[in-house]
């Protein structure tokens, strides 16, 4: 059985949302979005480069895959987080997506249920954000 990895930021009082930019995530009227760079020090980019750098399969929600295309999709600078991220096969879980072409790689994963799950089994699958977690569990669990 794969393992499933789960790279995310997180405060100690739990919050998860809009670590980037300050317009990355206002749902529900949330105002502290970008808190995440300025607790960024070189240990803590270090370690994220080798976590993102080894290769694996990248488990994404909608907003989250949308908001990589962005900062990944496009680049070609030789870095070796961006040679991984743009490699990888990603699993995008979206009710909403008609399709995932904008992103090679890009494998859509349908509704709140199903079957469906990656196959390959010869390298973990990443998690990149607590909501994908959840619908990944969702998407995997027979309905009662």
């Amino acid at each position: 059985m794969r393992s499933i990895r789960v790279t995310m930021w997180v405060t100690l009082d739990g919050v998860v949302q809009g670590l980037g930019r300050s317009d990355e995530d206002t749902r529900g009227g949330f105002t502290h979005g970008g808190w995440g760079p300025r607790y960024t020090d070189e240990v803590m980019g270090r370690e994220m480069t080798d976590a993102m750098s080894m290769p694996g399969d990248l488990l994404l929600g909608r907003r989250t895959w949308q908001d990589f295309i962005s900062a990944w999709g496009r680049l070609t600078d030789g870095n070796p987080v961006t040679t991984n991220m743009n490699a990888a096969t990603k699993y995008v879980v979206s009710r909403t997506l008609d399709n995932v072409d904008a992103w090679q790689n890009s494998i859509l994963l349908r509704g709140t249920r199903s079957t469906r799950s990656p196959s390959s089994r010869r390298s973990p699958a990443w998690i990149c954000r607590s909501s994908a977690a959840r619908r990944w569990y969702e998407a995997c669990t027979p309905p009662a």
